[in-house]
């Protein structure tokens, strides 16, 4: 079964009540569905753990109260037409003209794919990322009836925008967000999984490794005329034998190393906030894009976006809002019969 599918319906449609004995039984179904989800994905075994799903799901429980806020802040969707650049502070901001808008929706092959499955769909809505940054400029700022000179001048910066995910409408996409973000939590505990399996692996492999040079060597030492320097050889190879012994030891058995996997899952959900890391932005630009004070007398336009850091592995940073787009938006496709001939 595909993520999707496992956590359709997770955090809610934005209209539900927020209160109440019904959202307890969501959040509760909820919880329980994404601590399946998370064992399944990280290891099935864990359910021989004691108690493994009680242990999670305070975490669990913390990550999903987290994600559902930060997707309650999120901007409402809106309508991304290319004759409307102009008008729409928020389209200025992330498209750099007009052209731009038609040709990177265009290039994405998830939109067209969603279009192209559904015939009778006539809008369809995204996630539209960039990367944003502020850099910092000299210049000239009037303020008040005085213009002030040498001032340091904040600059928005969005570059590259892409189509992050695509769905039937709002909700859908939404809901493919909040999947992305919990995947990325159990990727977390994942890679450091992976380490201590890493670990181990060397350690039973350097363990066997001196286990076989310590029966060679018994093996010959009836034959070895040198017999100091095996001895001193067999000693250093035994202490070295015992100490790999030790570290092994030291890791545990099978149910202990399922104890550490559980608790590196539990470690990725409570530390939601330090693994993802939420701006909700809400700016006053100018049309060349300069972040503008409040006070300032430079025409200006507010835009709402949000911007998620992933502290993790691997590390990305992202601006992005949800749009919706007709169909009647994307370029047309156009075979290219003289690239195509040269293939041939």
């Amino acid at each position: 079964m595909g993520t999707f599918s496992w956590l359709k319906g997770l955090w809610g449609h934005p209209t539900d009540s927020r209160t109440g004995p019904s959202f307890d039984e969501r959040l509760a179904r909820n919880v329980a569905k994404t601590v399946d989800f998370a064992i399944a994905q990280t290891n099935p075994r864990l359910k021989s753990v004691e108690a493994c799903r009680d242990r999670l799901d305070a975490p669990v429980r913390q990550a999903v109260d987290y994600l559902h806020a930060q997707m309650r802040f999120l901007p409402a969707c809106i309508d991304v037409v290319a004759a409307d650049w102009a008008e729409t502070p928020l389209l200025r901001a992330f498209f750099a003209t007009a052209e731009d808008m038609p040709r990177t929706l265009g290039a994405s092959g998830s939109l067209r794919t969603l279009f192209d499955k559904h015939p009778d769909l006539d809008t369809a809505c995204f996630a539209l990322g960039v990367t944003y940054r502020e850099r910092s400029a000299e210049g000239m700022s009037p303020r008040g009836l005085e213009a002030q000179a040498d001032l340091s001048r904040r600059i928005a910066c969005f570059d590259s925008p892409w189509v992050m995910t695509c769905g039937t409408d709002e909700h859908e996409v939404r809901q493919q967000l909040y999947n992305e973000w919990l995947n990325y939590l159990i990727a977390q505990s994942m890679a450091k999984i992976g380490e201590q399996r890493k670990t181990r692996q060397a350690l039973e492999e350097r363990h066997a490794l001196l286990r076989e040079h310590l029966k060679r060597r018994h093996s010959q030492q009836a034959d070895d005329t040198d017999s100091a320097t095996e001895s001193v050889s067999d000693t250093a190879l035994t202490a070295q034998f015992q100490e790999s012994e030790r570290q092994l030891a030291g890791l545990g058995d099978a149910q202990v190393q399922l104890e550490a996997e559980l608790a590196c899952l539990c470690e990725a959900f409570s530390s939601v906030q330090s693994y993802l890391d939420f701006e909700h932005k809400h700016l006053r630009l100018s049309h060349l894009n300069e972040i503008l004070a409040e006070d300032s007398l430079t025409v200006g336009y507010k835009v709402a976006f949000t911007q998620v850091t992933f502290n993790g592995v691997p590390n990305a940073s992202r601006a992005f809002f949800i749009g919706r787009v007709a169909r009647s938006e994307l370029p047309t496709t156009r075979i290219n019969f003289s690239g195509a001939e040269r293939l041939l």
